[in-house]
């Protein structure tokens, strides 16, 4: 993800995981791991997170990613920490 800033949208924790919901400011390009539009991690069971998310796959540069991989992989402590762990309000 380096390279240029991303936008973080939303923050929204489901069924105990805390994800974070970007946008790609060009709208071209997407993230493809974990949780990925389409990616192995929407089983039946989780599809139902997209409502409550706000999202739905397309390329449109928007895309979902897990909170702690976001931090842990890049570095980005300050932002998630004030998002989830000091204005919880969800």
């Amino acid at each position: 993800m380096g390279g240029h800033a991303y936008s973080v949208l939303r923050a929204v924790e489901y069924k105990q995981k805390r994800f974070v919901i970007i946008r790609n400011p060009w709208g071209n390009s997407e993230w493809t791991g974990p949780w990925s539009d389409g990616s192995k991690e929407w089983t039946p069971e989780w599809l139902p997170a997209l409502g409550v998310l706000g999202h739905a796959f397309g390329n449109d540069g928007e895309f979902v990613m897990e909170c702690l991989f976001f931090i842990f992989d890049y570095r980005v402590e300050v932002i998630l920490t004030t998002i989830f762990f000091f204005s919880l309000s969800m």
